[in-house]
């Protein structure tokens, strides 16, 4: 569709850009998560089309299901999110003043990774401990996002 990003998670495809939001269709694969993270200026809002993911934040978890929407995750709330089942979510961000800034205004505080053996393991980690470097993660990540993306233009 858009500008696609290839991640430990998935993939983030952008579909919508201008200098105070941008909207991404992001396809989870299941036992994943992102980044631990906050924005200095930026909110963040999940809409999950499909499956079921956990946005955690400093106040507690909200689990979302399909057709659920998240609250939004105001600055500078440290948050992630965890796919519980292969998903898809619209992301929505915004900025109330000034303009978006991609890589100047997110912190991240743990990487994002896998549930690996029942435990949240970082892509760092996955590398060094268990010897699965992001490419191997990412070829798998790229069969199974494509795959899910056929699956859903056919189901519509």
């Amino acid at each position: 569709m858009g500008q696609k990003l290839f991640k430990i998670w998935g993939i983030r495809d952008r579909i919508y850009s201008n200098d105070q939001c941008t909207v991404d269709i992001l396809y989870l694969q299941k036992d994943t998560f992102c980044s631990v993270h906050h924005h200095k200026y930026k909110t963040n809002q999940f809409h999950v089309v499909e499956g079921i993911v956990h946005i955690e934040t400093d106040y507690g978890k909200v689990v979302l299901g399909r057709k659920e929407t998240s609250p939004p995750v105001l600055p500078p709330t440290v948050h992630r999110f965890k796919a519980m089942s292969d998903s898809i979510v619209i992301e929505t961000a915004f900025v109330n003043e000034g303009k978006i800034d991609p890589e100047g205004d997110i912190f991240r505080i743990k990487q994002g990774g896998k549930v690996f053996n029942g435990k949240d393991v970082t892509e760092e980690e996955l590398k060094n401990r268990y010897g699965l470097g992001f490419g191997t993660v990412q070829k798998e990540i790229e069969y199974e996002a494509e795959r899910k993306t056929k699956n859903s233009k056919k189901k519509k």
